[in-house]
């Protein structure tokens, strides 16, 4: 009974000491793939760069007001083209974000009240069934 014991004692050190730190752990490590995925740092500095760094440039010499104007309007829809990609990327990664934020406070309180719900469930089980 004592080595009994002993263990439940060992188990609810491990539980709440190394398991716990574990679990954290993993934790952190899906906000780092998560951020890294989605490449948030370098999107949010990049945000108003073109699309797929493509631009138009003057071909010819001289001074054609047609040719600038078409140069102009031609890198300014890629810049916008370039926001709004990133944009939905950005937004997207931040959704999964919170969505992984709100899984990691769901299951790490579900780890602290696990050991009383593995006694208590049976227990209750139990009562329901006799009464």
């Amino acid at each position: 009974m004592i080595e009994f014991t002993a263990l439940h004692i060992r188990y609810l050190i491990w539980h709440y000491v190394s398991g716990t730190g574990m679990a954290v752990r993993f934790w952190k490590e899906i906000f780092w793939f998560i951020e890294y995925f989605f490449s948030l740092r370098l999107l949010l500095r990049s945000l108003f760069s073109p699309w797929r760094a493509l631009s138009e440039e003057k071909r010819f010499g001289g001074m054609d007001l047609s040719e600038y104007f078409s140069v102009v309007f031609v890198n300014i829809m890629m810049r916008i083209v370039g926001v709004v990609v990133r944009l939905f990327v950005i937004v997207a990664g931040f959704l999964s974000l919170a969505g992984a934020s709100l899984l990691a406070a769901f299951s790490i309180i579900l780890w602290i009240f696990l050991p009383v719900l593995l006694v208590a469930l049976p227990i209750l089980g139990a009562k329901f069934i006799v009464t």
